[in-house]
């Protein structure tokens, strides 16, 4: 539509220019003739943009509804989390999404403090895997349990405190780098510096306006992928999970600053689970899991799977960890 009124000004003119050379109009009748133009257009370009407006707010609409039905989620039976340990166990699960099967017997033993690296080609079920202990979904037979209690037994808004997830684009608010981190809540300076020291945001605040008080922009615009990632890391290291998931969260980071990073984060007293496309990152946990098709086929350090696992040779030969 915005071509057409682009277009149709240059048609008048330029059709126009020709009748008055071949002295079919003059300039006074063309010029009038102009003015009248952008008065019919300008109403029917304000219609248009309206109805575009209209089916923008349907669209939104159609999801508020969606999220406003669906069925309310299960707070869990009310137990606090007050472990200083965090085993987590995956027996026998089974899960669909929307009916489709995406994991399919999964039995894992992680042990409290381990970094565990998941791996797998698209598809394979990487994210639904961690997704399930924060209880994001339910799978459909089986259970997880964290020191041997079922997630269902544990209060949800505590569970979701000491099991933070991080994913590859976690939203970055239109407020300062700060708020962004703290997002209102109280935490004293050392917190902060900490957080932002691990998450190596300090390799590029002196390059902001006005430092940890800058604007960030609508979704973080005036940040590059990788520092909003790091936003969305501190973000979750400031509020000292028990159990910390990277989802792909380091995946616009500089493999350097990503290796800092996650030394960083192997110095805590947390529970790691990482999905990396980066080998170098993956090298380093403690054990890794191969995901294909929903099943585990494989299960050990780097050096063992190379040796004994036909299809994670395949993948990191091929460079298809995602």
């Amino acid at each position: 539509m915005s071509f057409v009124y682009e277009l149709t000004p240059v048609l008048v003119l330029g059709y126009g220019g020709y009748l008055i050379l071949t002295g079919s109009t003059t300039l006074g009748t063309l010029m009038g003739f102009y003015a009248y133009l952008g008065w019919i257009f300008t109403p029917i370009r304000n219609l248009s943009n309206f109805y575009i407006q209209m089916q923008r707010a349907g669209q939104v609409s159609e999801r508020i509804f969606e999220i406003h039905d669906l069925p309310e989620e299960d707070k869990g039976e009310g137990k606090k989390i007050i472990e200083n340990s965090y085993d987590i166990k995956y027996e026998n699960i089974h899960f669909k999404y929307k009916d489709v099967p995406v994991l399919n017997g999964i039995d894992i033993n992680i042990k409290s403090n381990e970094k565990v690296a998941i791996v797998g080609t698209s598809g394979a079920g990487k994210s639904s895997l961690v997704n399930l202990v924060t209880r994001f979904y339910e799978p459909q037979k089986g259970k997880i349990t964290i020191n041997n209690t079922n997630l269902k037994e544990y209060d949800l808004e505590g569970l979701r405190k000491n099991v933070i997830i991080v994913k590859q684009n976690d939203y970055i608010f239109n407020m300062t780098l700060k708020d962004n981190i703290t997002l209102g809540e109280d935490f004293n300076d050392e917190q902060f510096e900490e957080a932002i020291k691990k998450a190596k945001i300090d390799k590029f605040i002196d390059k902001l306006e006005n430092g940890y008080e800058t604007e960030l922009g609508e979704r973080g615009n005036k940040l590059s992928d990788g520092q909003k990632q790091r936003v969305s890391i501190a973000r979750a290291l400031i509020r000292n999970p028990k159990i910390l998931i990277l989802d792909e969260a380091t995946s616009g980071v500089d493999s350097q600053t990503e290796e800092e990073i996650f030394e960083n984060i192997k110095k805590e007293k947390l529970t790691l689970l990482i999905i990396s496309h980066r080998l170098s990152t993956i090298k380093k946990a403690d054990e890794v899991i191969v995901l294909k098709d929903g099943q585990i086929i494989g299960k050990g350090t780097h050096e063992e799977l190379k040796e004994n696992t036909p299809e994670y040779k395949k993948i990191i030969e091929s460079q298809l960890i995602i």
